[in-house]
């Protein structure tokens, strides 16, 4: 019997994936071009001139607004560009909506980033999300084959006791509480493996916007669809500390 198996695993997508990190390309830290986006972490002085250009340049800026115009106007494009060590491609129609916003002195769109590894800029699956997702589809398993009433996920108060009653035990009992699973990280081979999409919270039943906030669209940043055994990850299960005992005694009688 062992302690701990730790099982390599590979992952595909099947659809577009966009796990949220708090993070986003602020407006200061990309530029657009045809239907696509190039990010750069700042404004690097080495891209002008010289210092002096580059504060000259600011100080004519005068307003956020007008800031907002030297990083989007088609002046500095090309220089902003060059900050740039990567692009995005984007869904068509998103630049047009960007310029749209800068004529009319709105503020420009904030993209929000999916989870990423620091060190290498590349997208990763975070374990605790694919812990989470196999959670929720070991729940609805379960609720099905109990006849579970649906609308009971509705009642957050019961939230703790439903899933204890599902899972048949406890924090301390939960049987995932034996199962880990480490960030997954993406093959180095895969090539633009990003995108650009736009999103908009709808009901179900008549495709409407579930709120006037929600009726503005959000443009996250996804992984895309598709991608075969892209991100590579571990799986550990460990063995239940009570069976391991139990065989631990029995070998010492």
């Amino acid at each position: 019997m062992e302690f701990m198996q730790i099982k390599p695993i590979t992952i595909s997508t099947l659809s577009p994936v966009h796990i949220g990190c708090g993070i986003d390309y602020e407006p200061t830290n990309y530029v657009m071009d045809g239907d696509c986006l190039y990010p750069f972490p700042w404004i690097d002085e080495a891209a002008f001139a010289t210092e002096e250009q580059l504060r000259n340049l600011l100080a004519q800026a005068g307003s956020i607004q007008g800031l907002w115009h030297i990083f989007h106007s088609e002046t500095h494009l090309n220089t902003m560009k060059s900050l740039a060590g990567r692009f995005l491609p984007m869904k068509s129609g998103i630049k047009k909506q960007q310029d749209q916003r800068i004529q009319q002195m709105q503020f420009p769109l904030i993209i929000e980033r999916t989870a990423f590894d620091p060190i290498s800029d590349l997208p990763i699956l975070p374990g605790t999300g694919l812990k989470g997702a196999i959670r929720t589809a070991l729940l609805e398993y379960l609720a099905r084959e109990q006849n579970f009433p649906e609308a009971s996920y509705v009642f957050k108060n019961k939230n703790t006791q439903i899933q204890e009653r599902l899972m048949g035990g406890s924090f301390a009992s939960d049987p995932l509480r034996l199962l880990k699973i480490s960030d997954a990280m993406l093959d180095a081979n895969c090539s633009e493996p990003t995108r650009i999409l736009s999103k908009q919270s709808r009901h179900r039943k008549d495709n409407s916007a579930t709120s006037v906030r929600d009726a503005t669209q959000n443009f996250p940043e996804c992984i895309e669809p598709f991608m075969a055994e892209a991100f590579r990850s571990e799986l550990t299960i460990l063995e239940n500390r009570n069976t391991w005992l139990e065989a631990d005694q029995k070998r010492q009688i």
